[in-house]
């Protein structure tokens, strides 16, 4: 989890281990965790494997990419596995760190986030990362009031956007995100970014891309996906390309996949 956080969770869960007999520390090891796919990922959904220094999770099976894990370990040696494939003929790929969390869809919670979302609004329920059968927990009743009667009113979409000498953007947690509308010319604040990463420079233009989760009205937006833009900033920054979200595809009231 990312460091700022990891107090702030630890107390929170020596609350729950009660007789347990478990310790909950931060580790001292500079660990990285790094996102792969490929035919050749073996463990079973949801199942932990221990490779010699290298702890595998493996995750549901992504629509876009196929079966997929996530791999923990000291960043030499995610260093040394990631050669290895390269230099073999497993079509596995890989993401870095801050890559990984769009490889999921998922928003990383950091101390600025912390206590700010149901899941639901960050997509929590379309990935299985929640469960409505389980026991108590804190926070129950809206969530599950959210999932049985009501409408998710926001949700996370999955953008992307160039940057170059011209376009330049200043982006940064919780940037104001606003609704281009065709039909009437209407401007609006429609969301905001809650989490971003640079990727490679495309090789053709030479532009850096940049990829970003940010939280949208989804309930505002009009039903022809064709009839309008999203814009980063201001009401005259530069435009934010959907991209496909990695798992299940959203409700037929919101956006969809």
């Amino acid at each position: 989890m990312p460091k700022d956080i990891i107090e702030l969770v630890s107390k929170r869960l020596n609350i729950f281990k009660l007789r347990s007999k478990i310790f909950i520390t931060s580790s001292n090891k500079k660990l990285q965790i790094t996102a792969i796919w490929g035919k050749e990922i073996e463990i079973g959904v949801g199942k932990i494997a221990m490779i010699n220094d290298l702890t595998i999770i493996r995750d549901s099976d992504c629509p876009t990419y196929g079966p997929r894990a996530l791999i923990i370990c000291e960043k030499k040696i995610i260093e040394e596995f990631e050669k290895s494939y390269t230099n073999s003929n497993n079509s596995i790929n890989s993401l870095t760190l801050k890559e990984s969390e769009f490889w999921s869809g998922n928003v990383w919670i950091g101390k600025n986030h912390s206590e700010s979302f149901i899941p639901q609004t960050l997509n929590l329920d379309l990935n299985g990362s929640i469960s409505f059968s389980k026991g108590c927990y804190p926070g129950q009743e809206v969530v599950a009031r959210t999932h049985y009667l009501g409408k998710v009113k926001k949700r996370v979409l999955l953008s992307q956007v160039e940057y170059n000498n011209e376009n330049k953007m200043n982006i940064i947690i919780g940037e104001k995100v606003y609704l281009e509308n065709y039909s009437d010319n209407s401007l609006s604040e429609i969301g905001e970014v809650v989490d971003f990463t640079s990727t490679t420079s495309d090789k053709t233009t030479g532009h850096l891309k940049f990829l970003l989760l940010f939280q949208c009205k989804v309930n505002e937006l009009p039903s022809d996906k064709t009839t309008y833009k999203f814009r980063l900033g201001s009401t005259a920054g530069v435009k934010l390309d959907l991209l496909d979200l990695p798992y299940t595809v959203l409700e037929s009231n919101e956006i969809s996949k």
